[in-house]
C-alpha cells in the first residue's frame, strides 16, 4: 500500500466514524473525527469522557471550536505561531462538550508534518487525538503494544517512513501564558 493509499484508507475509516490508530506529530494516536458517535467510541476505549486534543492542519479547522471573543490579540497570535516542538494550546472553548471534558476550555494543536496531518489536509477536517493506551497504562510506542492493548479491534494505519517523537506535545495555557507540560 502506498503512502497516499494509507492516507485515503485512514480518511475513509474516519469518515465512517471509526477510531483509528495512526501516527501523530508526537506519538502514536487514537484518532477520530469530532462526531458524537466516534467520540462515544473514543471515550469508551479511553475509559474516560475526555478531554481530548483537537488537532488540525490549519487554524481554520480549529476556529469553529474556539471562543475567540475571550482572546486578546497576543493570545490569538499564540494560536498561529509556529512552535519548534509540537505544542498544544489550551484556549476558551466555544461550548463545553465531550471534546473538552465538559469544561469551558479546549486543547488544540496545529499538526507538524506526519500522516495525521496529511489525513487532515486531504479530508479538510480536524481530528481528535489522544495517546494509545487504556486508562492508567503506559502509552503504546509501537503497533505491537497497541494491538496488545486493543486486540486488533480497531483499524490500524501507520506511516513506517517517519518515526514519531515518542514524546507528548508541550501544553501551553494561552490565557495564563504558562506551560503545563514542557
Amino acid at each position: 500500500m502506498t503512502y497516499l493509499e494509507k492516507v485515503r484508507a485512514a480518511l475513509e475509516a474516519l469518515r465512517a466514524k471509526h477510531v483509528i490508530i495512526t501516527q501523530s506529530d508526537t506519538m502514536l494516536s487514537l484518532t477520530c473525527i469530532p462526531d458524537s458517535s466516534a467520540l462515544h467510541t473514543l471515550s469508551k476505549i479511553k475509559e474516560r469522557p475526555g478531554p481530548f486534543i483537537l488537532t488540525g492542519s490549519s487554524i481554520e479547522q480549529l476556529i469553529p471550536y474556539i471562543n475567540l471573543e475571550d482572546l486578546n490579540n497576543s493570545q490569538f497570535d499564540a494560536l498561529t505561531k509556529y512552535y519548534k516542538h509540537p505544542t498544544s494550546l489550551i484556549v476558551p472553548a466555544r461550548e463545553p462538550s465531550i471534546i473538552t471534558g465538559h469544561t469551558d476550555k479546549i486543547c488544540v494543536r496545529i499538526l507538524h508534518p506526519c500522516i495525521m496531518r496529511d489525513i487532515s489536509v486531504l479530508g479538510d477536517i480536524p481530528l481528535l487525538s489522544t495517546s494509545v493506551n487504556p486508562a492508567g497504562a503506559t502509552p503504546a510506542t509501537n503497533m505491537v503494544t497497541a494491538t496488545q492493548y486493543f486486540d486488533n479491534d480497531y483499524p490500524f494505519f501507520l506511516d513506517t517512513n517517519k518515526a514519531p517523537l515518542h514524546s507528548a506535545s508541550h501544553i501551553l495555557d494561552v490565557l495564563t501564558n504558562n506551560f503545563i507540560r514542557k
